[in-house]
């Protein structure tokens, strides 16, 4: 090998490792915004012995949160829009709120790729603009360990939604995750901030494009059912308030 390109391999080296020893030095232990772009913020969130910060990003879309929460639910087609989502499907459904879901994400060489199974819940609580679809790693039988991808040790994280009117959603996508395996804290770093903004913009864009799917409408529909539903006051307060002005 020349000493050019000696020079060069060390070179490249030592910026990788001196950027870690940077990255290492006492983190901040609160939310830091690390980035504001087309209407998208990214914070990070560190703790000890951790290596890979807490991540969220928010933005606002222009649509009901009944139309979004039917592109959150069609994880069979989450790779089309997800940031280095490879693969995610559908183990077990139960309803409309509630299932488990195999994911599957795309490191950049040489780095192994990473998989996942979440159970995912739609919550929508009683008289509330807020929607909440809660994710936290599990197991199953039918995703069994792949051979050269790291099963991540946990995951927890959410999506947010609030509806600021009937055609405008406030969203937050948030991740906590060990990743488990190597993982170099340049690769991390690039990660908490392409992840949750290269996500959001790809469910911003999703929804646009599938405004006029029936299929999408249809599911909508269902939501927007189920929050009328729980939007009802209960049998026993509207006895309570009868009684009241008796």
């Amino acid at each position: 090998m020349s000493t050019k390109k000696i020079s060069s391999t060390f070179a490249a080296l030592l910026l990788i490792l001196t950027s870690d020893l940077a990255f290492a030095e006492s983190p901040p232990q609160a939310w830091q915004r690390i980035y504001d772009a087309q209407g998208i913020q990214v914070d990070e969130l560190w703790q000890e012995d951790k290596t890979l910060p807490t991540f969220r990003g928010q933005t606002i879309i222009e649509s009901d949160p009944w139309s979004i929460l039917a592109i959150l639910q069609d994880t069979a087609r989450s790779h089309e829009w997800v940031h280095r989502c490879m693969v995610s499907r559908q183990i077990e459904r139960h309803g409309l709120t509630n299932y488990i879901i195999y994911n599957r994400t795309d490191a950049p060489w040489p780095f192994e790729d990473r998989d996942v199974v979440v159970h995912s819940r739609v919550s929508i609580p009683d008289n509330s603009n807020e929607i909440l679809i809660s994710i936290q790693s599990t197991t199953h039988s039918e995703a069994k360990e792949v051979k050269g991808v790291v099963r991540m040790p946990s995951l927890k994280g959410h999506y947010r939604l609030k509806m600021l009117s009937p055609s405008v959603t406030w969203i937050e996508y948030q991740i906590d995750a060990h990743p488990g395996g190597r993982l170099a804290r340049w690769l991390a770093r690039m990660a908490t901030k392409d992840l949750p903004f290269k996500t959001l913009e790809g469910l911003r864009s999703r929804v646009d494009e599938m405004s006029q799917s029936q299929e999408y409408k249809a599911t909508a529909a269902q939501f927007l059912a189920l929050y009328l539903e729980k939007s009802k006051p209960k049998q026993e307060d509207a006895s309570v308030v009868n009684i009241a002005t008796q």
